[in-house]
């Protein structure tokens, strides 16, 4: 291509003059050059008069562009010529990538696409799209121990996140339930709620002397109290809702020893003595038996829901059965002869906690197809008190005496994602995972729930309940 690229000299010699036009000339075809004109005989033509006799001159300049062709990838074609792609061109010519406090940036390819980065010097790593000192990971409670990892509402100490308790100064006995936003609890002086990471206490319940047991599930919150004399009654109230709750009656004869909500909150299940109820909630609240276990009543078990089923412990006899809901019949979906009272739910699987030898473990059974036991996780100390799961984990609570001083315990495993993870064989401890790891340590520990990202339990030697954030 031509540009036009402009003389400005001063030409004040005719014959000076004749030698510059004369490339110009012969380009142009024509060899006129007279009285201070160029091309057609205008000044404008010719750049115009200095006004001194000498003119500036046009001179037709041919200029090779670099093109695309030219360029290999991955460089880039910038202002006619190829540039690096690199971090001050990144993926696009002038596309600087930003400097970072701790770190280089970097323009890296991905699937061909280039993006800025930023390469973290030593004693820092790389976090929400920063280079921040590793040092921070020790207190931070939004990145405690690692990037992205928040303690919710605990305190970050040694890159470990801390217990928050939620509740202080309660009678005995405790119990405790989570939905994942709240926590429900009794505490002699009644049903109480407070939100899972702190906050305004509500009571719930009127005054609560012997609280034995407690459920939540369908935005209902259920607790059994065995203050009324001879009949024993669970008191239901809403979630969320100040002094609202109504007195059932049972209709079977003993105590209340564990009790479970319908998903949908509008059924109660509790264990009375041994005998299971179906207490129908609402305006026309009532009470009727639904089966007996074929174990001997009295037997502490524990309960547990779906939509379709009523899990139960049968410890007298070593089974797990499983109840079809409304009407039956109870079937045995698992024996086990270290079966212990405590099980736990996921949306798959229906967990307990079994004893062989000196070895405590977690077992589960497929809640729809419950043909193969599988071991979960073996437990690391000698008595278990309780399990939870919230779907990723399963968790365990349990204890040790040691120099007279009762010590407790809270640990967790991975719930595995296919049965080929798991143990076949429940007896068999090499065939499933590992040890379950332990995440608290410290004062006698009763009631485990977990949900909404943490676990939630009461410590008995304080008379506090508290929360964890969840591995």
């Amino acid at each position: 291509m031509f540009i036009q690229t402009v003389f400005r000299g001063r030409v004040r010699s005719g014959f000076v003059l004749s030698v510059l036009l004369a490339p110009a000339a012969a380009c142009s075809g024509s060899n006129q050059a007279s009285n201070g004109t160029v091309g057609n005989g205008s000044a404008s033509d010719a750049g115009g008069s200095a006004g001194d006799g000498s003119v500036q001159v046009v001179l037709p300049v041919e200029v090779l562009e670099a093109s695309s062709e030219s360029c290999t990838a991955p460089n880039l074609v910038c202002d006619g010529g190829c540039l690096t792609n690199d971090a001050l061109n990144c993926g696009s010519c002038g596309n600087v990538c930003p400097a970072a406090e701790g770190g280089t940036p970097t323009c890296t390819a991905t699937g061909g696409t280039y993006a800025c980065g930023i390469a973290c010097e030593t004693g820092f790593t790389s976090c929400g799209g920063a280079c921040v000192p590793t040092t921070t990971f020790q207190s931070d409670p939004n990145n405690c121990g690692s990037c992205g990892y928040g303690c919710m509402a605990g305190e970050c100490v040694g890159g470990s996140c801390q217990p928050w308790a939620l509740a202080t100064g309660l009678g005995l006995p405790i119990q405790v339930a989570t939905d994942g936003v709240h926590v429900a609890y009794c505490a002699g002086a009644g049903g109480f709620e407070v939100p899972l990471t702190g906050g305004t206490t509500v009571q719930l319940t009127p005054d609560i002397s012997t609280c034995s047991t407690i459920a939540m599930g369908g935005g209902q919150v259920a607790f059994g109290d065995q203050s009324s004399g001879s009949v024993n009654s669970i008191l239901v109230a809403i979630d969320d809702q100040a002094s609202s709750a109504v007195s059932v009656n049972v209709a079977s004869t003993g105590p209340i020893l564990s009790i479970a909500l319908s998903h949908d909150g509008t059924t109660a299940y509790p264990d009375v003595g041994g005998v299971i109820d179906s207490c129908a909630l609402g305006s026309a609240a009532s009470c009727a038996s639904l089966f007996t276990p074929p174990g001997a009543p009295g037997t502490v078990n524990t309960l547990a829901t779906t939509s379709a089923y009523l899990f139960t412990t049968d410890v007298a006899r070593g089974q797990l059965l499983r109840y079809l809901l409304p009407s039956g019949p109870s079937t045995a979906v698992a024996s086990d002869s270290g079966l212990s009272q405590y099980i736990a739910l996921d949306a798959t699987y229906v967990y307990w906690a079994s004893f062989s030898g000196s070895t405590w473990s977690i077992n589960r059974v497929s809640q729809i197809n419950p043909t193969t036991t599988q071991l979960v996780a073996t437990i690391p100390f000698p008595h278990v008190g309780g399990i939870a799961t919230d779907g990723s984990n399963v968790y365990a609570i349990g204890s040790s005496s040691s120099d007279g001083s009762l010590a407790s315990y809270i640990a967790y495993a991975p719930i595995p994602t296919s049965s080929a993870d798991a143990g076949a064989d429940a007896g068999n401890a090499a065939s499933g995972p590992t040890a379950a790891v332990t995440i608290y340590e410290g004062d006698e520990v009763d009631g485990l729930a977990a949900g909404g990202g943490a676990i939630v339990w009461a410590d008995i030697t304080t008379s506090k309940i508290y929360a964890l954030r969840a591995p």
